[in-house]
């Protein structure tokens, strides 16, 4: 399963705040107010001075701001002061709120996998190649600004911006941007419980 989600397959709808614009949700029957997904990716944005967050239990979350700042206070937990590509970590039945107004992107992982989302930059005409654990359950390619080629073992791609590149059993990716590039590479891996 590699293949490449537009703004066409995402669904957006409106939370108290603002909007949310839900990328991707798995298993692909799944559903956001059921409750019933094991990985949702989104986007949304934060149209007010202060809100309050969802509860969302059972839910780890992984939240990181494309555009303005954002400051999330857990209740009785931490605070974080966010500005662009920074992240905060944290359990979705915790109570918090926010101050500030910005765009953002959310991992939502359920049945105990863990995720990580981190940023590369490329300028015109660069090119990278990056590593994938073996131990990843999914990688995905989130091409926040420009267009980029993506190669992988797998197939090759063109992203768009605001593209989402769905990646399974790849080892490694090969970037080489068209023009200047901002890249989010999410992954989410399988945490033995045993």
């Amino acid at each position: 399963m590699n293949f490449i989600l537009t703004s066409e397959d995402y669904i957006t709808t409106e939370w108290p705040g603002g909007k949310t614009t839900e990328l991707f949700i798995y298993p692909p029957r799944a559903s956001f107010k059921a409750q019933d997904y094991d990985i949702r990716l989104s986007t949304a944005t934060v149209e007010v001075n202060e809100s309050s967050f969802t509860p969302l239990p059972g839910v780890d979350r992984t939240l990181m701001v494309l555009e303005g700042k954002l400051e999330l206070s857990h209740e009785n937990k931490h605070t974080s002061k966010l500005e662009k590509f920074d992240v905060d970590c944290f359990k979705g039945d915790w109570l918090t709120t926010s101050k500030g107004k910005c765009v953002d992107f959310n991992l939502m992982i359920r049945n105990g996998d863990e995720g990580d989302i981190s940023v590369v930059e490329l300028d015109e005409g660069e090119h990278k190649i990056y590593a994938l654990s073996e131990l990843n359950k999914m990688n995905f390619v989130y091409l926040v600004k420009g267009m980029l080629s993506v190669q992988t073992e797998k197939g090759n791609f063109v992203l768009s911006q605001e593209n989402l590149l769905v990646l399974e059993n790849v080892n490694k990716v090969r970037f080489s941007s068209v023009n200047s590039a901002q890249v989010l590479i999410v992954t989410v891996k399988a945490v033995n419980n045993e």
